[in-house]
């Protein structure tokens, strides 16, 4: 609809005028503007510049920088506050894409059905002794932005109007309000915000939509694994939670383990707090966390993706067309990812999409082009990359380590740990998939993506007890693919297989001394 300049009118023909608009308005809107998936979370306000640093929700100190240079980004939410003015938008806005197939992949919205998910399918003569989740934060407002074009702010708060159409947002909202400052006396992330509240989300923090999508994934992990877990002796002992240090990772594990556990309580949840994007513990495993000969075999892969997109003639056309809508030079489009960041925030919120004054936009086909050259670039150089795999086997080494540890330590019953959450990025599933054989599509993790595994016993077995291994992605039993798996018992994946895995796998790259080795960058690998 083109863009409507305001006038005042005055007597019969006034009325008349703005009846007629207000007529032509509602019924321009499409259908996925009148019925959305999440319309009860979010509201719509004015379009207000972002902070070019992501606000952690430490006495709103901007403390971690966005992953671009760029400016963070904010788009327009839908609803409007009371009592707030609603200025004209600075970018004409065009139509609507439908949250469907690739797009509904990654947004993951909360209204997926979580009953289709495999977590927990073991039969009766299998003893369930520890779970593992490491997972990717919920839906956030963006990262990256467009050049001279800042986009309208998501909002980060709860519609109260619709918060008793849903019993446990209500719950987990009325909980965390009343115990905002009763953190455990030894918790990381003392007054820090628990949940999404703020008029307006500043860049990379989470939105109402990423807490319900965590909220429903502790819920259904709940069911699946409390009771067999803890058998009616549950202890706050018995879980150990870890974070990165941004409040999006944070909020999502707070939202979880509300989901997760029957009684939540605040004060008895010792939250650790991790530098690492990848978990590494150096208290726990004695492995270094400083590795610069990951982080080189890393930028050479990003090196070489960078170099094929620059000579990728699909690619630069893209990034032209891009850069017509925008009224910009294509050097001055970011790289594709974080574009489709830009884009998907409006599509998994059901905002309209950017146009020009030409009626351009960013389009349906415009998504898919982009998705299909980000999906393809994840295959040539994640999950075919050999470069990319080697930063993988040395980054992940410690968070690996550290999960065979407790596995050992609690079937020798030297560790309570029962419940393990890591709560991080997509950046920190990506190259655990790829290292596990479980990326081969090289998809970007979804908002919410999790990574669970499952430790059990044979409740038969004597002395030495049969240990097995289980891991899923995203709800799906992907044992059978893991690479160190050589013969499936029942369905599941002997322990001692993953042991020689861990053991073993860096002498593929003649690395025997990972402490040592990890700090000299060089070419003989």
């Amino acid at each position: 609809m083109r863009p409507v300049r305001t006038v005042f009118y005055g007597g019969t023909a006034g009325c008349v005028l703005l009846c007629w608009y207000f007529y032509v308005y509602l019924n321009d809107l499409p259908p996925t503007q009148k019925t959305r998936l999440t319309p009860h979370l979010l509201y719509r306000g004015e379009d207000v510049q972002s902070s070019p640093l992501e606000n952690d929700s430490r006495g709103g100190t901007p403390l971690h920088p966005p992953a671009s240079r760029n400016q963070a980004i904010q788009f327009t939410p839908t609803g409007i506050p009371r009592n707030r003015k609603v200025q004209a938008p600075p970018v004409l806005r065009g139509g609507y894409v439908a949250v469907e197939g690739r797009l509904k992949e990654y947004c993951n919205p909360p209204s997926s059905d979580l009953r289709a998910s495999e977590e927990g399918n073991v039969g009766d003569e299998f003893q369930l002794k520890s779970v593992h989740v490491i997972i990717r934060h919920g839906d956030r407002s963006p990262i990256h932005s467009i050049i001279n074009h800042p986009n309208s702010k998501l909002s980060c708060k709860f519609d109260s109007r619709f918060l008793m159409k849903d019993r446990i947002l209500t719950s987990y909202l009325n909980k965390l309000q009343k115990t905002e400052t009763n953190f455990h006396p030894k918790s990381d992330f003392r007054n820090w915000e628990l949940y999404p509240k703020k008029d307006f989300c500043d860049g990379a923090q989470l939105t109402p939509l990423g807490a319900l999508q965590h909220l429903k994934i502790g819920q259904f992990l709940q069911e699946k694994y409390f009771t067999n877990l803890f058998k009616g002796n549950f202890s706050y002992n018995d879980i150990h939670i870890k974070s990165t240090e941004y409040s999006r990772t944070f909020q999502s594990a707070v939202a979880l383990l509300y989901g997760f556990l029957p009684d939540f309580d605040l004060q008895k949840i010792q939250m650790h707090l991790s530098p690492d994007v990848l978990f590494c513990s150096s208290e726990v495993t004695k492995l270094t966390c400083r590795c610069p000969l990951a982080q080189f075999f890393k930028l050479k892969a990003n090196g070489l993706a960078g170099s094929h997109n620059r000579n990728d003639s699909e690619h630069q056309n893209l990034k032209q067309q891009i850069a017509d809508i925008y009224k910009i030079q294509p050097g001055q489009v970011p790289w594709l990812e974080a574009v489709v960041d830009i884009a998907m925030a409006h599509i998994c919120h059901q905002v309209s999409l950017p146009c020009n004054e030409r009626n351009e936009c960013i389009d349906k086909n415009i998504i898919n082009k982009m998705w299909n050259i980000v999906d393809s670039d994840g295959v040539k150089f994640k999950s075919r990359s050999e470069l990319y795999l080697k930063f993988a086997h040395l980054a992940l080494h410690p968070l690996l380590t550290e999960i065979l540890m407790r596995m050992k330590d609690n079937v020798l019953l030297k560790d309570n740990r029962k419940f393990v959450l890591y709560s991080g990025h997509d950046i920190s599933l990506s190259p655990l998939i790829t290292l596990l054989g479980l990326h081969l599509d090289g998809k970007w993790p979804p908002y919410a993506s999790r990574v669970v595994f499952e430790l059990y016993t044979k409740r038969a077995s004597r002395f030495p007890v049969q240990a097995f291994i289980r891991v899923l992605y995203n709800g799906k039993d992907r044992t059978k693919d893991l690479i160190f798996c050589r013969k499936l018992h029942h369905g599941l994946c002997r322990l001692h297989h993953f042991k020689e895995f861990i053991d073993n796998h860096l002498k593929v790259y003649d690395i025997h001394d990972f402490n040592t080795q990890c700090l000299h960058i060089t070419d003989g690998i």
